[in-house]
């Protein structure tokens, strides 16, 4: 399955993980050269929000059989100055 690249759609903490923002952009055809095959589309994003200590991610995906599908995800980071220790 296209979802299975899109990491964000498993663990939404994912967004936003690095500096960097991330665009993907998947296509998939089965039975090539079959007349009427199926052919699936992913496209998906997700990056930070440095000022909001915040990330966003959404994909939306076009399948066969004309099915369509889309989800939004986000994350936060909470920051705290005490130090812990788990000893």
């Amino acid at each position: 399955m296209l979802e299975d690249f899109v990491s964000f759609r498993n663990n939404p903490a994912y967004t936003g993980n690095s500096d960097l923002n991330d665009l993907m952009i998947i296509t998939r055809q089965q039975w090539t050269g079959f007349e009427g095959a199926p052919t699936s589309y992913l496209l998906a994003a997700h990056f930070s929000l440095r000022d909001k200590n915040a990330s966003i991610g959404a994909d939306i995906r076009i399948g066969y059989a004309y099915e369509f599908t889309t989800s939004m995800l986000g994350g936060g980071t909470i920051r705290h100055s005490r130090n812990i220790s788990w000893v």
